[in-house]
């Protein structure tokens, strides 16, 4: 392996380290201390995809349905530690259908909405990892909201 490679590796390594050390002391500064922020905020977060519909599959095999689930229960376990409310639209990689039903994408979509709707949140956050084959080059976040909503306009622009 040569010195470039060897470099990337102790960097990315580094970086993993810096993360996981800043998380765990930013969860026991709300744990600890009992901030909480967010209390009294209800949030829906939806792992995109799901069940039958993996999305994307990323170049290291992983679809993006697992990945979006994967994200959603750690943001869902970082905003209860600082107080909110969390309900997930999903919190296994199975799609949303009616008892003993077989798996149709407008059923999912259907029921997705009904949680969104029936929680009563302050904030919906619908998580999917999105690609752009065609131009390698792009990259980055996307965010959409509802643009008759100010209040969703100003956090989206947070």
């Amino acid at each position: 392996m040569n010195k470039k490679k060897i470099a990337v590796l102790i960097i990315i390594f580094i970086a993993i380290i810096a993360c996981a050390v800043s998380y765990i002391k930013f969860t026991s500064i709300y744990a600890n201390n009992q901030v909480m922020p967010l209390k009294g905020i209800k949030v829906v977060i939806d792992p995109g995809h799901g069940g039958l519909d993996p999305g994307k599959t990323g170049i290291n095999g992983e679809d993006e349905a697992i990945l979006n689930l994967k994200i959603a229960l750690k943001l869902k376990q970082t905003l209860e530690v600082m107080g909110a409310e969390v309900v997930l639209t999903r919190q296994t990689d199975d799609g949303l259908m009616e008892g003993g039903q077989a798996w149709h994408k407008d059923d999912d979509m259907r029921m997705r909405h009904g949680i969104i709707q029936n929680s009563g949140a302050d904030i919906m956050v619908s998580i999917h990892l999105d690609s752009h084959m065609p131009d390698r080059s792009v990259s980055g976040t996307g965010v959409l909201y509802y643009d008759k909503s100010e209040y969703s306009k100003e956090l989206a622009q947070a």
